[in-house]
């Protein structure tokens, strides 16, 4: 779901919503089942990936009325009406209970 839908994307899932439900409810063949990572953060899951500092911000700004009339281009349009108004923070990213990194963005 969403405007991209990238996991529809990435795993060939038809983006049409009928066809999408009957590979859910055929399932894939044997040969094209793939193995997928659930992600945990703050007890929420994910998959594919989460956004965290400027890219999460703008996604937290999107607004429904103009997403139905850009599409996918909603995205750089508010990237830049939000891009003097952001306030960056320092990240501490921890894995396995210590700081991997602690910088104000990451890729």
């Amino acid at each position: 779901m969403g405007t991209e839908n990238v996991l529809a994307q990435e795993t060939n899932i038809p983006f049409d919503h009928i066809k999408a439900a009957k590979v859910i409810i055929d399932g894939l063949s044997s040969d094209s089942t793939i193995m997928i990572d659930l992600g945990k953060a703050n007890d929420r899951y994910f998959v594919l990936m989460a956004g965290i500092g400027f890219d999460a911000h703008v996604a937290s700004k999107l607004q429904p009325f103009l997403k139905k009339i850009l599409g996918r281009a909603v995205y750089p349009v508010t990237a830049w009406n939000e891009l003097f108004k952001y306030k960056s923070s320092e990240l501490d990213v921890i894995v396995d209970g210590k700081i991997r990194q602690k910088a104000p963005i990451l890729l």
